[in-house]
């Protein structure tokens, strides 16, 4: 969540995904989630759960990895 409206900190929020690449050894799709509110200038796809925009795009790329 970039737009940091979910009580988190960018700063916390990219340790805390580090530790879970860390722990879990497993791969991670990275995708930041609240696009319509703001984006931020990394590569990671970018998602609006509300207004449906870049999930088709998600969806694609997780049934590209289960499949």
């Amino acid at each position: 969540d970039p737009s940091e409206t979910c009580g988190y900190g960018m700063n916390e929020q990219v340790n805390l995904l580090k530790e879970l690449k860390m722990n879990f050894g497993v791969p991670v799709l990275e995708v930041e989630n609240k696009a319509d509110l703001y984006r931020s200038g990394s590569d990671r796809l970018k998602i609006s759960a509300k207004t449906g925009e870049g999930v088709d795009e998600l969806v694609k790329i997780v049934e590209g990895k289960i499949i």
